[in-house]
């Protein structure tokens, strides 16, 4: 089978009618070689995040599988949530899950005992009461790897899935019903990480919710807040903003480094040595400011509200008003109402879909995107 493009679904197919069970994984063998080579690889994911391929290390895995990682959330898969397609020992499907990371589970002796397995779906079952259930319509469906009773890591991710949709192979769906199940499948990851902040699990027989109770490094504010915060002028407030170190989440970091390669085959000039501002674009006699946000939870309000306050504020103090340049706001995902307020606002906007980068009308205007 040919090598394939980038698309997810000539990705999957490919793993699936090229992975052997009995081949080890070491370099040479053609799906080993592919799996450990997707991190370097363009898929099309939602903004900010990032994919890995497994396919065992000291022996071939039963599962091949891709992890799909929030980087604000989990970077890898040995602990904390992330999602992953894992495929059925019998490669007759693979499975987008959300998946708890089952490597470094504390307790029970581990994934491999029953025990340990107990532990994962306990907690799967907590989170998912906690979550909205809204917003798991279509993703409860128990995930089935056809695990024997030797495989005990696919039993493992039986146990700790939080969320499921199985796709039966070789036919899955089209590509652009895959990334939505994806870009659907990212905002549940949000919600449960953000559950997941806020529980503190009990192992005892009436499984008790309890609120999260913050330990004392998060009762002083940091230094890195505003707090108290009252500058007596505009040189003021330069001199203490620039001297802040602003901290950038990783995904907010990796939408402003996706949207500036993007930028730069348009022919921009992208420049994001502009402290504090996440990233200036140029193109001719034009020049853009930047303001990235990452849409959490499907928040697209707070998202729009902070990209507004922080442009205007940006402008105002850090720009040459007599040539005040273009304001653009820049989202993981798709902002629905809040591009049309933008607009009235002199805002243009852009943001990641399953299709690709795509804006307001301002944004099409410029240049920045297809109309």
């Amino acid at each position: 089978m040919e090598t394939p493009t980038t698309d997810l679904r000539d990705v999957l197919l490919y793993i699936r009618e090229t992975y052997d069970r009995n081949a080890k994984p070491k370099t040479g063998v053609p799906a080993q070689d592919f799996l450990r080579g997707i991190r370097n690889m363009s898929l099309p994911l939602p903004a900010g995040l990032h994919a890995k391929g497994n396919g065992g290390k000291g022996g071939p895995a039963a599962c091949p599988w891709v992890g799909v990682f929030d980087p604000d959330i989990s970077a890898e898969a040995r602990e904390g949530l992330y999602l992953a397609y894992i495929f059925a020992t019998d490669m007759s499907s693979v499975s987008l899950t959300l998946q708890q990371g089952v490597e470094d589970l504390k307790g029970r002796g581990g994934y491999k005992t029953q025990a340990g397995r107990d532990l994962l779906r306990g907690k799967a079952r907590r989170l998912q009461s906690a979550m909205l259930q809204d917003a798991l319509a279509g993703w409860k469906q128990p995930l089935d790897l056809k695990a024997g009773s030797a495989d005990k890591r696919p039993l493992a991710y039986e146990a700790g899935s939080i969320a499921a949709r199985r796709y039966d192979l070789p036919a899955p769906p089209s590509e652009m019903a895959l990334r939505e199940d994806l870009w659907d499948a990212a905002r549940i990851l949000q919600l449960a990480a953000r559950v997941e902040q806020k529980v503190r699990y009990s192992d005892g027989p009436e499984q008790l919710l309890v609120e999260y109770q913050p330990d004392d490094s998060h009762s002083h504010a940091s230094q890195d807040t505003l707090d108290y915060f009252r500058p007596k002028n505009d040189a003021d407030y330069v001199a203490h903003i620039t001297a802040r170190t602003l901290r950038k989440t990783r995904r907010h970091e990796t939408l402003v480094a996706e949207f500036g390669e993007y930028v730069k085959l348009r022919g921009f000039i992208r420049n994001t040595k502009v402290h504090p501002k996440d990233l200036v674009l140029r193109r001719g006699d034009d020049e853009w400011l930047v303001e990235a946000k990452v849409v959490r939870v499907g928040n697209v309000m707070d998202a729009g509200r902070e990209a507004v306050g922080q442009l205007f504020e940006y402008r105002h103090f850090f720009s040459d008003r007599k040539n005040p340049p273009h304001l653009l706001a820049l989202f993981t995902e798709d902002i629905q109402a809040y591009a049309d307020y933008l607009e009235t606002l002199g805002i243009g906007s852009v943001w990641k879909t399953a299709e690709g980068w795509v804006g307001s009308r301002s944004a099409v205007d410029w240049g920045l995107v297809h109309g």
